[in-house]
């Protein structure tokens, strides 16, 4: 995936925070997150929201023929029957 990024603003946020930039099993701040900009935020909801939309298109339920003659007593006996006429 081709998130945009801008290196000038990693290399600001990695001399702000110094070591605790990236924080080892014996730092104390491990559990503290910092503060976020609201345009990486808005930046990382777009990208899941249209992530989201693509997966729901892709797994879509194939269409029900209703004109078709029922043949089969559950799925497991559609499918066998499908096979069977190949």
């Amino acid at each position: 995936k081709h998130v945009p990024y801008s290196q000038e603003e990693y290399e600001k946020q990695k001399e702000e925070y110094g070591d605790k930039f990236y924080p080892d099993a014996n730092s104390l701040d491990l559990g503290h997150v910092p503060e976020l900009p609201e345009s990486n935020v808005n930046r990382m909801v777009r990208e899941l929201n249209t992530s989201q939309k693509s997966r729901y298109n892709f797994s879509r339920r194939r269409a029900h023929n209703e004109d078709k003659d029922v043949d089969y007593i559950n799925e497991r006996n559609k499918k066998f029957n499908e096979k069977l006429s190949r």
